[in-house]
């Protein structure tokens, strides 16, 4: 029995291995094939809002929540995943990119804004605003 289960992760292991490894490669050969034209024509378009190009359904299945759930629960998970995924942590920017578009499409459903806290002030703000209450 134990042997059984042991190949079963042995096998999901290398399943999973091999998804990360074509998404690489996928990744890869998109930034190969983008070149200097891309960058160019890039350079002369006009900026404008980008829509989100991930569907909903998608979206929830990315960052691995429910569509039941609150606007609270989706920022908590998609927080983790940023972390999660996050180079530092042995992450890479495909994975990373992937959960952002997941919130950017969601953000067309849900208004954020009132959800996530505010930065906190950079020390460079606090040490000015100390040096004006002196005087």
């Amino acid at each position: 029995m134990s042997k059984i289960i042991a190949q079963l992760i042995v096998m999901g292991g290398q399943i999973f291995a091999r998804a990360f490894a074509q998404a690489y490669k996928q990744a890869a050969a998109n930034a190969g094939r983008a070149g200097a034209g891309a960058a160019k024509a890039a350079a002369e378009t006009p900026k404008v809002k980008s829509t989100a190009s991930m569907p909903i359904k998608e979206a929830y299945q990315v960052l691995d929540i429910s569509e039941e759930a609150n606007p609270e629960d989706i920022l908590k998970k998609y927080n983790h995943l940023m972390e999660v995924t996050d180079k530092e942590n042995g992450g890479n920017l495909y994975l990373q990119s992937k959960v952002f578009r997941a919130k950017e499409s969601l953000g067309e459903k849900i208004d954020f804004s009132k959800y996530e806290t505010p930065e906190p002030p950079s020390d460079a703000n606090k040490s000015s605003n100390n040096e004006e209450t002196k005087k």
